[in-house]
């Protein structure tokens, strides 16, 4: 049961971070509106991925603190992926998983 709490807590890290990045990189494309002298409601580009983006915004501004805000929210993203992968197979091999009950003759 402590596998199953864990694999949730390492997938509501994922979600909260994921939508913390989506208000962080609306934040970015705000910045770049802004320094291209855009109006507030206009958008910069709709169809430039996320890479270009960032790219974009790491060319008008070296050192910007919502863009490492966005890395470490990747980071995050990345590290909650990996931990809840490593308890699913982790989980696999415990005595009280059912998978051993299933037949492999099928």
């Amino acid at each position: 049961m402590a596998y199953l709490f864990a694999i949730w807590g390492c997938f509501f890290a994922f979600a909260v971070s994921a939508l913390y990045r989506l208000i962080v990189i609306k934040r970015i494309r705000r910045e770049l509106a802004l320094q291209a002298n855009a109006s507030f409601g206009e958008k910069i580009n709709e169809e430039t991925n996320f890479m270009d983006l960032l790219k974009q915004h790491k060319a008008r501004f070296p050192r910007s603190r919502s863009r490492s805000l966005c890395n470490f929210l990747i980071g995050v993203q990345l590290l909650a992926t990996g931990a809840a992968l490593a308890l699913i197979i982790a989980a696999q091999f415990q005595p009280h998983s059912m998978f051993h009950l299933i037949s492999a003759a099928r």
